[in-house]
C-alpha cells in the first residue's frame, strides 16, 4: 500500500496486428528511454520486432489521460 490506498497487479494481454504498430504506438510511454535505447534489447527477426519491452511510469497527466486513470509503474 501507498499512503493507505490499496493497489492491484494486473498483466493484460492484447493480440496485435504487428508488433511494430504496437511498439511505435507506445514507445512514447518510455519518456527517460529513446527509441534506440528500446529497440537495443528488443527481439528482431529478419529486422523486423518480434518481442521488445517498453517501461512506463504512469505520473505525468499526458500518461493518466491516455491510460485512462492513474498507473504507477507499467511494462508493455
Amino acid at each position: 500500500m501507498l499512503d493507505n490506498e490499496h493497489f492491484l497487479l494486473q498483466k493484460l494481454y492484447f493480440q496485435i496486428i504487428s508488433p511494430q504498430l504496437a511498439f511505435d504506438a507506445l514507445k512514447d510511454l518510455a519518456e527517460e528511454m529513446d527509441e534506440i535505447l528500446l529497440l537495443s534489447g528488443a527481439k528482431l527477426e529478419e529486422g523486423s520486432i518480434r518481442r521488445a519491452e517498453i517501461p512506463w511510469l504512469g505520473e505525468n497527466a499526458r500518461a493518466r489521460k491516455r491510460l485512462a486513470g492513474p498507473v504507477l509503474l507499467g511494462t508493455n
